[in-house]
């Protein structure tokens, strides 16, 4: 990955969740690039995204239909503690758009 794509994930991300307060959760990409809500402490969940359509789906419409699919279709899975990913979701699905 060129170093201004992983600049430009990082930008949005950091963008995305400015705001979030939950859990410590980190994500690790299809091309294994990394980024984490926090690097105070070990994560407590890691959402792997193995399809960059899905991710962006997600991002520009979150709903809990395209993420269970996202999910079911082995899009997105999750190390760590699943329950970490509620925040996450909730965080995402109540943000301003």
């Amino acid at each position: 990955m060129h170093e201004s794509d992983a600049s430009q994930r990082s930008k949005i991300l950091d963008s995305l969740f400015s705001e979030y307060n939950g859990p410590i959760f980190q994500i690790r990409f299809w091309d294994g690039w990394e980024w984490s809500s926090s690097f105070a402490e070990r994560p407590a969940c890691t959402i792997i995204v193995r399809n960059p359509k899905a991710l962006q789906s997600l991002i520009a419409e979150p709903n809990e239909i395209a993420l269970g699919e996202a999910f079911i279709h082995d899009d997105i899975d999750v190390e760590g503690d699943i329950f970490c990913v509620f925040s996450v979701g909730e965080h995402l699905l109540n943000r301003p758009r």
